[in-house]
């Protein structure tokens, strides 16, 4: 029977228009090329190959995609989890609730594998990158 209405479980869809935000315990990881992976609730299609390395609205350098793989959380590989440091999918899940409290095993997820391209020496203002960005100048 096709679920319609108030049956059909909602996708979130969404850009990457940017940025790349991690939280401030995962940074140190991902500037060292260490945290190559991330996992992002619903479908995200990043718009541009090159995004900036965000926490706490600093840029701290500068990611290049290299992939986006579409599944639900309960599809997601181990491997996948190992790189991101959970054991299992309910440590994943548990973890995502922190943020996205409505997720379930079925729940769509966007991974996102990259590579750090270039570390500034010291952080930059978001807002103000974002608009030489949007000016076309190279950060």
């Amino acid at each position: 029977m096709k679920k319609t209405g108030r049956d059909r479980e909602r996708t979130r869809v969404a850009e990457l228009n940017y940025v790349l935000r991690f939280k401030p315990e995962y940074l140190q990881r991902v500037l060292r090329g260490e945290k190559r992976v991330t996992i992002r609730l619903g479908i995200v299609r990043p718009r541009f190959g090159e995004l900036l390395i965000v926490c706490n609205n600093l840029v701290y350098g500068i990611a290049e995609v290299e992939s986006i793989d579409i599944r639900r959380i309960e599809e997601i590989p181990k491997e996948i989890l190992h790189e991101e440091g959970f054991r299992n999918i309910r440590d994943l899940i548990n973890e995502l609730r922190k943020l996205y409290p409505e997720i379930k095993d079925t729940t769509y997820v966007t991974i996102i594998r990259f590579r750090v391209k270039e570390v500034f020496d010291k952080p930059k203002d978001m807002m103000k990158m974002i608009l030489r960005i949007k000016e076309g100048y190279r950060y």
